[in-house]
């Protein structure tokens, strides 16, 4: 079977072809090219890294907003340029190691569902994974808890590869907008066994993230977080560090949370007050199920798609078929690649 030539090279500018036009295209252009010019080195690894596998090109091609992302801050304000190039580079590298290239096209162009819960009063709860543009500057991927179609909660977060330890690190968790926000976390709760929504999401992170062997999970800190200059206007609200402190993560020196990555224990019922105890069992069950449920939907093949796929999942599947190569761990862009393909 004759292989068909791949598709045209990722180039930087593509990002602005379709959100802006006049003036306004002229400055951003502008903008990004200085951009490029002054983070040179960083750009020429970025854009290799983009041209360097049709999973690549072809999730840049559905959202292009993430070949900005190294620009401007990301996931913590301690990041450089040439960090968040390291950092995304190696979110990618693992999404391709694990093979999860194909759900994360999907979630880039609309939410995918992972499963449903069901609570005491069997309402039923959805767990649905984002990608890419949805918080863009806190994390790549994004897991929502919702109930019949209205959000209760999202946490970003992104895998973090460092000397060969990767961990994951969550940049957002963001709660309900709305005069009745807080009502109805409130019955959230009650309703999942006392667990409230962003902590159920933040130790399905901590879970999947043990199940892919990371390390640590990394919790970004109130000073760190890239809307810091916000939360001291009073524009968030969020506590991070409070949240943080009461799931038992451990401030480092840097500033940032970190909570092992280890197996989920079930609780000592010995420990809980006996009225207590059929919840915490139900808490401990209900989390598990979950875990569960994402486990099976993130290592379920993906390229033998439904008819009503996106067309860019079926793409990849059509990418793998005709055995174009996708990169490895020791495959790594190189910087001296023309610079008309950065940023023409």
């Amino acid at each position: 079977m004759t292989q068909k030539e791949p598709p045209s090279a990722i180039v930087l500018h593509s990002c602005l072809s379709d959100a802006y036009g006049g003036f306004k295209y002229f400055r951003k252009r502008l903008k990004l090219t200085a951009w490029s010019y002054v983070n040179f080195a960083s750009t020429g690894r970025w854009m290799s890294h983009w041209n360097s596998s049709p999973f690549l090109m072809l999730l840049a091609r559905s959202t292009p907003c993430v070949l900005q992302k190294v620009y401007r801050p990301y996931l913590t304000n301690r990041l450089r340029c040439s960090d968040r190039v390291d950092v995304l580079v190696g979110h990618y590298a693992f999404i391709i190691k694990k093979a999860l290239g194909p759900i994360v096209l999907r979630a880039a162009e609309s939410p995918v569902l992972l499963g449903e819960l069901s609570g005491k009063s069997n309402d039923v709860y959805q767990l649905h994974l984002a990608a890419v543009d949805v918080l863009e500057s806190e994390g790549e991927l994004i897991l929502r808890l919702s109930k019949g179609g209205i959000l209760l909660y999202s946490v970003a977060f992104t895998f973090i590869t460092h000397l060969e330890v990767t961990s994951v690190m969550i940049g957002c968790l963001q709660g309900p907008r709305g005069a009745d926000a807080l009502d109805r976390v409130r019955k959230a709760t009650r309703d999942l066994f006392g667990l409230r929504p962003k902590n159920l999401l933040v130790r399905l992170v901590h879970q999947i993230a043990h199940k892919f062997d990371c390390q640590d999970l990394i919790l970004v800190s109130n000073e760190n977080r890239v809307l810091s200059r916000q939360t001291r206007k009073g524009l968030v609200f969020a506590d991070y560090d409070a949240t943080w402190e009461e799931i038992g993560a451990v401030r480092g020196q840097d500033g940032d949370f970190r909570l092992s990555c280890k197996t989920m224990p079930a609780p000592d019922i010995d420990a809980i007050p006996s009225k207590k105890r059929s919840e915490a069992k139900k808490r401990f069950a209900l989390v598990d199920h979950a875990v569960g449920l994402i486990w099976a939907a993130l290592r379920r093949p993906q390229f033998s798609l439904a008819p009503g796929a996106t067309a860019a999942a079926n793409q990849i599947g059509k990418f793998v078929e005709e055995d174009f190569t996708w990169p490895t761990a020791d495959r790594e862009p190189h910087i001296s690649e023309s610079v008309t393909v950065m940023i023409s």
